[in-house]
């Protein structure tokens, strides 16, 4: 007569696992939305040599 192993030792070991990776999964699935990227700052653009030394402090004004 041959012992069957008992099932039920093992159930809510396997339950608690797969409780873990539903979990993990559903936070996988939630992490792009959670994510806040930070507000697009104004690109500053870069002014021409002319309006550069145009607008810089100099004495050669008349």
């Amino acid at each position: 007569m041959t012992r069957e192993p008992d099932r039920s030792s093992r159930q809510p070991e396997r339950r608690r696992v797969l409780a873990l990776l539903g979990g993990l999964g559903t936070l996988g699935l939630l992490l792009p939305w959670l994510r806040t990227s930070a507000p697009a700052r104004p690109v500053q653009r870069e002014i021409s040599l002319h309006e550069a030394d145009f607008y810089r402090p100099h004495d050669l004004a008349g």
